[in-house]
């Protein structure tokens, strides 16, 4: 929460929040190439505050300030994979990888 309290990337928000507070994020996982996903991030909350959807890139930004790889949108957090990993999805609870095909 410092890092995101001392950037502003909030705004006047974030003096309204504590030291801790829960942050959930809500979105979508995609594979963008061989060895590179990303978490799209739609609905972002810290604590009982919904941030609107128009700060998630500047949030994101705060949190992970290194260059993103070509291809990752600015409301995404890009994370690598196995490179024979071709998709992902999440159903009823749980995580579901499935191999790539092609090589």
């Amino acid at each position: 929460m410092s890092a995101l309290k001392e950037a502003s990337s909030l705004g006047p928000i974030a003096a309204l929040l504590g030291d801790r507070q829960n942050v959930e994020l809500t979105g979508t996982l995609h594979v963008v190439k061989k060895g590179l996903a990303e978490f799209t991030v739609y609905e972002l909350k810290v604590g009982d505050l919904s941030v609107p959807h128009a700060l998630i890139p500047r949030v994101i930004r705060q949190l992970y300030p290194e260059p993103k790889p070509p291809g990752v949108a600015e409301d995404a957090v890009p994370f690598a994979i196995p490179n024979d990993l071709g998709d992902i999805r999440v159903v009823n609870g749980k995580i579901i990888l499935y191999k790539t095909t092609t090589k």
